[in-house]
């Protein structure tokens, strides 16, 4: 893919977000974090990520809320979800609400750097089927 993607992390935690972007520092990714949902409300429109990780449990509610808003728009990002206090059910209901993978952290650079490889595929692909039809 020649464009480089547009990458939302929305992650209350200081220390994880810098340990995140430090993984994805030599990736072909525009990067741009935020702390909460308001935060992340306010850069979506804007930026228009093509993809999004999303934290669960942020200071000021549900990431699960945020995903059921990223689906409804036009075109949504590609979200991956990502919580420390993951459950096979938790996975399952994000993968139903329309993210495209589920991250129990922590996790190491190589399983990020994967899973954000897989969905940047998915965009690909997608972008190719829109200039076809």
């Amino acid at each position: 893919m020649t464009d480089t993607l547009k990458v939302m992390m929305v992650e209350d935690s200081p220390s994880l977000s810098a340990i995140y972007t430090a993984y994805l520092s030599d990736e072909p990714y525009k990067l741009v974090t935020g702390e909460s949902l308001g935060r992340a409300h306010a850069t979506l429109d804007g930026f228009a990520p093509d993809l999004i990780l999303l934290d669960i449990e942020l200071p000021d509610g549900n990431g699960m809320d945020f995903l059921d808003h990223v689906m409804e728009v036009d075109d949504p990002a590609k979200v991956v979800v990502m919580t420390a206090h993951g459950t096979s059910d938790m996975a399952v209901e994000a993968i139903q609400r329309g993210a495209t993978d589920f991250l129990t952290k922590p996790f190491a650079a190589a399983r990020l750097k994967v899973t954000l490889a897989n969905a940047a595929e998915q965009v690909a692909m997608g972008k190719k089927l829109e200039a076809l039809s």
